[in-house]
């Protein structure tokens, strides 16, 4: 998270991070019994004989069948949610953290249940995204409740400073003062926030939760530690010793920062394409304040918004950036697959402006990955149940 005040916290339980071993159907791909029906990327498909093979197909109808021009627009659109999911394989989360250590430190009146949960869910993160990083790094994990400013404002560096700079004290207030016992409202019960510090070469998240029935976050959790992915990156080739905080790293568009935390997040605690498909179509429930929310009918007006969430000037375009930022970057996963999605991350740590990161990842710029990705996220757009 990176603006104070305006950190996004979805309230999401979720008793565990770990990706299932679960081999996604495919469309297109084998099945056992003639008939059989399942669902892909919310399109229902049977089982039917095709030449020697039994496969996956969309149902047969009646009707005349769409174009073939229809039929390739069709397909990708249909495709691209379920090649999102699959790309993040349970295989990415295979390996242990090796090159990640974790330390915690945890105030007194923190939920000893809710620390234990929230350690392993950090193992999991670390799991996934050990292999990202080419040495060994340094996680430090605070664990707050809305009862320990003091706590946080008197913590120390190895050389006597203070630990926490003025912004990250700033975000930390807001957020405590706005927890609640039920959360409804403007009230929260968990927010989080997390970034790599150049000053102290380690990565840092703050976790904040309530004590009012406190429970461990994995949305939240898993959406920080995408955080520090991003902020490795860009400033192990940038460095802005000042960017130490909450401040987004210079030059990074905002739908990019927050869409990658939100999709990899969702991602990486889905148990199955059906819960991923849920996750993400609350697209527009995190721009539920957004005067634009309802205004989305058409590719141009989309373009538009997306320009707009590049570098957000108000409330509504940084809503946005998080509900349409995630299905630009939904996009790029379904196309272009993880190992050119982290290579984009890594790039982004080489080339000053982020079109040129794109660029060099898939020769494209931004405004032609918006542009590309603009039917897809308009057909989404239209058909979730808002």
């Amino acid at each position: 998270m990176k603006r104070i005040g305006l950190v996004l916290v979805l309230s999401i339980t979720i008793s565990s991070i770990f990706l299932n071993a679960w081999a996604a159907p495919q469309v297109g791909g084998p099945c056992k019994t003639l008939g059989s029906i399942t669902h892909i990327g919310g399109v229902s498909y049977t089982c039917q004989q095709v030449g020697k093979n039994k496969i996956y197909a969309l149902p047969k109808k009646v009707s005349a069948p769409a174009s073939t021009s229809e039929q390739a627009k069709a397909a990708p659109i249909e495709l691209v949610r379920t090649k999102a999911f699959s790309a993040l394989n349970p295989k990415v989360c295979s390996t242990n953290h090796s090159n990640i250590e974790l330390t915690y430190q945890i105030a007194p009146d923190y939920s000893p249940d809710g620390a234990k949960k929230q350690k392993e869910l950090f193992d999991s993160i670390a799991n996934c995204y050990n292999n990202f990083f080419g040495r060994k790094i340094g996680v430090s994990i605070y664990l707050f409740t809305q009862n320990d400013l003091s706590l946080l404002e008197s913590m120390k560096d190895t050389s006597g400073s203070a630990l926490f700079d003025s912004a990250q004290i700033n975000w930390a207030r807001s957020q405590m003062d706005h927890i609640s016992a039920t959360g409804s409202g403007n009230g929260v019960r968990f927010a989080g926030s997390a970034a790599w510090s150049v000053s102290h070469q380690n990565a840092w998240s703050i976790l904040i939760n309530s004590t009012y029935g406190p429970s461990a976050d994995a949305h939240v959790a898993a959406h920080e530690f995408v955080h520090i992915l991003q902020t490795f990156a860009r400033r192990q080739g940038f460095a802005v010793p000042s960017e130490d905080s909450l401040s987004l790293p210079d030059g990074l568009p905002d739908w990019y920062w927050e869409g990658t935390a939100e999709l990899f997040s969702f991602a990486t605690i889905s148990q199955n394409i059906a819960d991923f498909n849920s996750y993400m179509d609350v697209a527009k429930s995190e721009a539920k304040n957004s005067p634009s929310i309802n205004h989305i009918m058409d590719e141009s007006v989309l373009i538009q918004r997306m320009q707009a969430i590049v570098s957000p000037t108000n409330q509504d375009d940084i809503g946005m950036a998080y509900a349409l930022g995630k299905m630009i970057c939904e996009y790029f996963l379904g196309t272009y697959g993880y190992d050119k999605y982290l290579a984009l991350i890594h790039a982004t740590g080489v080339h000053q402006n982020f079109s040129d990161a794109l660029m060099a990842t898939v020769g494209k710029n931004q405004d032609q990955l918006f542009k590309d990705s603009a039917p897809y996220i308009l057909s989404q757009w239209k058909k979730a149940n808002f």
